[in-house]
């Protein structure tokens, strides 16, 4: 389908007890909750040489090095307050390896194949401070790696948010593609106290703010949720952008005065068209509140061709399941 005005979308010799750690698949795993699996990390370490980020100055310097030998650089301290850097080199975070952005800071790298409950700190920073120039080992953006727990009480917003706007990185020149196109959601309850933004703020790509062929998953509806206690003036989760999908989680409605929706698929004049997208394996729990399970075309824009896979939607007795908003949503289709 043609989209009218293209919406939118070190080296270092390494010491035998360092190397014998970090090849030590237990401890990686151990490290690296919620990600990847025993396959990928033996992977990662099969096909990796390592340098350590030990001894040298500065980040960028030891980022340099481990590109220019062609290794896995091993993030194994903390790198606090830093400022902004492009890191070509892959990265594996180890115990309690991490790496704090400055305010104002942006960090270019690869998604890393490994990494600990907070290897990206961008509390000072905020979202969209680290993008995704590639994924070597096809693992998506995971927001375990800047800090969500996923266990219900920790408000994990900014890391949801931080995960997603990595993955508006740096576009393939070759593909016209980010380098990345997936966040994953793991297993687990995850409180977020303002809606989560599936478009950009800002522009990640010439002439387009909204996502194209972003796809947010989960471990599965029975396994990963969202728990929404925000404003009841906003959906959870809003997505702009064309060939989306969102699939195999639960979205649960916390806050007892409501919200818009679980979803609200919509398009906005400074931002693009919604097209082409996809919601499969999705529950919506309205849990009696105010609100409906998904809005179409909420802001008076165009948000078409969506369509929903095995909807579950559940008590919305004070709103609606799927409703279309201001005539602008065009075939939409429910596969039941």
């Amino acid at each position: 389908m043609k989209v009218e005005a293209r919406v939118c979308l070190l080296s270092l010799f390494l010491a035998p007890a360092l190397f014998a750690q970090a090849i030590d698949s237990t401890k990686v795993l151990e490290t690296t909750p919620g990600r990847g699996s025993v396959a990928t990390t033996q992977a990662v370490l099969n096909r990796a040489a390592f340098s350590y980020d030990v001894g040298y100055d500065t980040l960028a310097h030891a980022c340099e090095v481990a590109r220019s030998s062609g290794r896995t650089l091993v993030i194994s301290k903390a790198w606090m307050n830093v400022s902004s850097l492009e890191c070509p080199a892959n990265l594996a975070f180890f115990g309690g390896g991490m790496i704090q952005l400055a305010a104002g800071a942006v960090m270019t790298t690869p998604v890393p194949a490994i990494c600990g409950a907070q290897s990206f700190d961008v509390s000072k920073s905020g979202p969209g401070s680290v993008l995704f120039t590639r994924d070597p080992f096809n693992a998506g953006s995971n927001p375990r790696c800047f800090g969500a727990t996923g266990d219900r009480s920790h408000d994990d917003t900014l890391a949801i948010q931080a995960a997603i706007d990595a993955v508006a990185g740096p576009w393939n020149g070759a593909t016209g593609y980010p380098a990345t196109t997936f966040a994953v959601l793991p297993a687990g309850a995850y409180k977020t106290t303002s809606e989560l933004r599936v478009y950009k703020a800002g522009n990640p790509h010439p002439g387009s703010q909204c996502y194209e062929h972003f796809n947010l998953r989960g471990a599965g509806k029975a396994l990963t949720a969202i728990y929404y206690a925000g404003s009841n003036l906003t959906p959870a989760i809003r997505a702009i952008g064309a060939e989306m999908e969102f699939s195999d989680f639960s979205v649960f409605d916390d806050n007892a005065t409501g919200w818009i929706s679980a979803i609200d698929y919509d398009g906005e004049e400074s931002i693009g068209r919604s097209t082409e997208s996809t919601i499969t394996n999705v529950l919506i729990d309205c849990q009696y509140h105010a609100g409906d399970g998904i809005t179409i075309g909420r802001s008076n824009y165009q948000a078409d061709s969506l369509s929903v896979y095995h909807p579950e939607i559940r008590g919305c007795s004070s709103g609606r399941g799927v409703v279309s908003l201001n005539g602008n949503a065009l075939s939409t289709v429910l596969y039941h």
